[in-house]
C-alpha cells in the first residue's frame, strides 16, 4: 500500500484496513483478536487509488506522448513498438498502461 502512496499516514492505513479487510467464519468468531479481519491487499490498493492521491496513475496508450522517454521498471528505454500493457516510467512517474 505504501508503494501505492508512500505518504499514507497511520490513520489512513487504518482507514484502508477498515474498508478492505475481509471477515470469514474464522475471523468473525473472535473479532477482538482479528480486528478488521484478514488483509485483502488488492482491495486495499483499489481503495487507495479511489480515495487518496496515488503514486501510480493509470493512463491510456493514447495519452502517452511517445516523444517523452518511456522506461520499463528496470530502467531500459522502451521504443514505440514495444509498448504494451504493463507498468512503465514516463516523465519520472510510474504509470499503468
Amino acid at each position: 500500500w505504501l508503494q501505492e502512496n508512500p505518504d499514507l499516514t497511520l490513520s489512513q492505513v487504518r482507514e484502508v484496513m477498515e474498508h478492505s479487510c475481509v471477515n470469514d467464519d474464522f475471523t468473525a468468531a473472535d473479532p477482538i483478536r482479528w480486528g478488521y479481519g484478514k488483509i485483502n491487499a488488492k482491495q486495499g490498493a483499489d481503495y487507495i487509488q479511489e480515495n487518496f492521491n496515488t503514486a501510480i496513475k493509470t493512463i491510456r496508450n493514447s495519452e502517452v506522448n511517445i516523444q517523452n522517454s518511456i522506461y520499463d521498471l528496470c530502467g531500459r528505454k522502451i521504443s514505440k513498438g514495444q509498448i504494451k500493457k504493463g507498468i512503465y516510467i514516463v516523465n519520472g512517474k510510474k504509470v499503468i498502461l
